[in-house]
């Protein structure tokens, strides 16, 4: 139900970003002319608080405080800062919940207004879109021109770079914020059952009908993940909608108007699938000028750091972890090959291993994800300081006989090791207990 237009008049009137949300479901009610301004000029109603901002959780499960709590059991005005990782940097927000009642008490609205940092926009809010690399701004320049336009995308780049999320960026950034983002896996659509899923059924003969995800996107976003797995016969009846703009439902009479925009995610280069058949002739010259490659984690170090910080951040429970910066040089010398799913899985261990809120390296699970070569070209040059602790630490860890023995490996004397190694421990006691086990053990070593 609409707002009056009294009260649309008062809402404007406040001068930062504001919505009114409606207490038994969340959703906005109406959002002023500055909340447009500054997270979009769509259409909000309907849409849960949360989804307002961008995000595709609640603040909860993003790992945000929220101010509903306080402000429900005393039915006056709560305040919360929030911190939310954007595009390029870290974005701070002051979120106020205020109570709207009528004149017997009875709840009507909650008045929600957002005081964002200065000069953020829009285009800044993102899905965990985090980074800081060159690499990385020039993505989401990419991704800024595929959401001004209307043309058809395919996001290509790695297992586990979140392509998906790159694409809902893509969505919510365009004019197409406020429909539908329908997400399905290709290898749902086998040649069997596609018309079905895609196109939907009318009814007929007691069958009931039945929309398809066409049709359940209409106005909005269709996005097929991992296009390669999708079979050729199915991607030429999607080019041959894209390229008449109707297609015809199982037992209709008439064609529905294709209207969505259709984007997909490929796990290699469009060339490559082409040459070995995984991608059939006509979807390709319809993608071929429109892919937008994302480089893999190993490619952009910079952003391994504001990733890691914004993954322990939405662990549960919500802004308490934290991780220590001995931990993130830990990570940033890995290869992670399943890039930043990985990342987060091994954060999410890391956090069930720590003995507090503090994720230290000594929790960090290496497995087969080991830390990078010392002189691979890719790493850099390091002051020789680390080149000595990180050897040292590999030494310990992998060697098996006496202290004295290690020390003959290493070429120095049995004290000199003793020295070498309480400098190591001296530089980890503020950091967590792992290494100073460690450093038991060579201790113990006789």
């Amino acid at each position: 139900m609409a707002i009056s237009s009294e009260l649309a008049c008062v809402l404007n009137a406040v001068d930062e970003p504001a919505i009114l949300i409606r207490p038994e479901d969340m959703t906005v009610a109406a959002a002023n002319t500055a909340f447009l301004k500054t997270f979009g000029a769509f259409r909000f109603e309907g849409k849960r608080c949360w989804e307002a901002l961008h995000r595709a959780q609640d603040c909860a499960q993003c790992g945000l405080g929220c101010p509903r709590r306080e402000a429900m059991r005393t039915r006056q005005e709560a305040v919360l800062e929030q911190t939310v990782f954007t595009s390029a940097r870290a974005a701070r927000f002051r979120v106020t919940l205020s109570p709207v009642l009528a004149a017997d008490g009875t709840l009507v609205y909650w008045l929600e207004r957002v005081r964002a940092e200065q000069g953020l926009g829009m285009s800044d809010m993102t899905r965990g879109q985090v980074g800081t690399s060159a690499q990385h701004h020039a993505l989401m320049r990419e991704l800024a021109k595929a959401a001004a336009a209307q043309y058809p995308v395919v996001i290509v780049g790695e297992k586990g770079l979140g392509k998906e999320l790159y694409a809902r960026t893509v969505h919510e950034n365009s004019v197409r914020a406020s429909r539908p983002f329908v997400a399905v896996p290709a290898e749902v659509l086998t040649e069997k059952n596609f018309r079905d899923l895609l196109f939907g059924r009318m009814r007929i003969r007691g069958r009931s009908a039945r929309a398809g995800l066409m049709s359940r996107a209409a106005g909005g976003t269709l996005f097929v993940d991992a296009l390669e797995k999708l079979p050729c016969s199915v991607q030429e009846e999607i080019a041959r909608v894209l390229e008449v703009g109707v297609f015809w439902p199982v037992s209709a009479q008439v064609p529905l108007v294709a209207a969505f925009r259709f984007m997909a995610s490929a796990s290699r280069p469009l060339e490559e699938l082409l040459r070995e058949k995984r991608l059939h002739e006509s979807l390709a010259c319809i993608l071929e000028h429109h892919a937008v490659d994302v480089p893999p984690l190993r490619e952009r170090k910079e952003d391994i750091e504001p990733l890691a910080r914004h993954f322990v951040r939405s662990l549960a429970p919500a802004n308490t972890y934290a991780i220590t910066q001995k931990a993130i040089e830990c990570l940033q010398n890995c290869q992670w090959p399943g890039n930043a799913r990985q990342l987060r899985e091994t954060l999410e261990c890391a956090a069930m291993r720590a003995s507090g809120f503090t994720i230290a390296a000594g929790d960090i699970p290496l497995g087969k994800n080991e830390p990078a070569e010392l002189f691979n070209a890719s790493c850099g040059l390091v002051p020789l300081a680390v080149v000595q602790e990180r050897y040292l630490r590999r030494a310990v860890r992998e060697f098996s006989g006496t202290r004295a023995e290690l020390a003959r490996v290493l070429g120095v004397s049995e004290r000199k090791l003793y020295r070498l190694w309480a400098a190591v421990k001296n530089s980890d006691k503020k950091e967590d207990g792992f290494f100073a086990a460690v450093a038991n053990e060579i201790d113990t070593r006789k």
